[in-house]
């Protein structure tokens, strides 16, 4: 988690408050694992020799594109439109593989159910309508094509021997439910760190009247120091004459 927190210090989220940028780097976590996923599938559909899939792959282009534009957007600070366009992106990109190339032998559909899922963690809770529709749809799609079987093209199906296909299979079945994981991991992470930075800013919060008083001082030094009293003030006798 180390080099996480570090990679964060780079991405120009550090001016933000500590709510705001917690909220911030969950949607460049989201969109550095959709955009991930994107490429690693493209780049074994490609990968594979058969025109079909070079063809899908290659379709990916605009959708990982989109989401490059949704993490430049949460850079600058346009959070709603990151939000949405990341996840609306990712899901396209799912449904076209699916219905155009896939179909259900690969699984490629089990990315719905994760969409769902970050959906419901990224999107905005005013939009809560809007959210719960697009959530429902993804599982819908999820269940429904889990239920029924859609044949994928013809040249997928007489290749599944090709080592591109197969580690295709395979990562399709692990990747979405691993990128969740995960996903959950950052959240945790990224609370904890909220807390002790809210702790923080309460401790500062109530020290603060004091330092403005130059005399106060030494109270704010006994305090932080786990001292019980504070230093006494010297007196000094005037020797007599």
């Amino acid at each position: 988690m180390r080099r996480y927190q570090t990679f964060f210090k780079s991405s120009g989220f550090q001016a933000q408050s500590a709510i705001g940028r917690r909220k911030a780097e969950l949607v460049h976590t989201i969109g550095l694992l959709a955009f991930g996923n994107l490429v690693i599938i493209a780049g074994l559909q490609i990968a594979s020799g058969l025109p079909s899939l070079q063809t899908a792959g290659v379709i990916f282009i605009p959708f990982c594109i989109a989401i490059l534009w949704a993490l430049r957007s949460n850079q600058q600070g346009q959070y709603l439109v990151a939000r949405w366009l990341l996840i609306v992106a990712f899901s396209s990109a799912v449904v076209i593989q699916v219905l155009a190339f896939h179909g259900t032998d690969l699984r490629t559909y089990f990315y719905l159910a994760s969409t769902g899922i970050a959906g419901a963690v990224l999107l905005p809770w005013r939009h809560r309508t809007a959210t719960f529709l697009f959530v429902g749809a993804n599982f819908i799609a999820f269940f429904w094509l889990d239920a029924v079987q859609l044949p994928a093209h013809l040249d997928v199906l007489a290749a599944h021997d090709n080592w591109a296909i197969r580690l295709l299979s395979v990562w399709v079945r692990v990747a979405p439910f691993a990128s969740i994981a995960f996903l959950f991991m950052v959240m945790e992470y990224l609370t904890r760190r909220t807390e002790w930075e809210l702790d923080a800013l309460a401790v500062i919060d109530v020290f603060m009247p004091i330092r403005l008083t130059p005399k106060a001082l030494p109270v704010v030094v006994t305090a932080l120091a786990g001292q019980t009293n504070p230093p006494q003030r010297r007196t000094h006798r005037r020797s007599a004459l």
